[in-house]
């Protein structure tokens, strides 16, 4: 289970956001029709870390979706 403030978007505690289950919902049902229409490759497979504020943190990777 995360943590209540893991998704700040929808804050937390008693004033948290009524549609938070919905959006949670909608995010995964659109994720799963994008993963069964398009197929999704690397363009690059190396990772690069770079140092920001005194952890690293990984750079974008570069995801190219292809039409199935």
């Amino acid at each position: 289970m995360p943590k209540p403030y893991t998704w700040l978007t929808f804050s937390a505690g008693a004033r948290s956001c009524i549609g938070k289950q919905l959006a949670l919902t909608e995010i995964k049902i659109i994720l799963i029709q994008m993963l069964r229409k398009f197929k999704m490759s690397m363009e690059t497979t190396d990772l690069i870390m770079k140092m920001n504020n005194f952890s690293y943190q990984p750079q974008a990777l570069k995801t190219k979706f292809v039409k199935k």
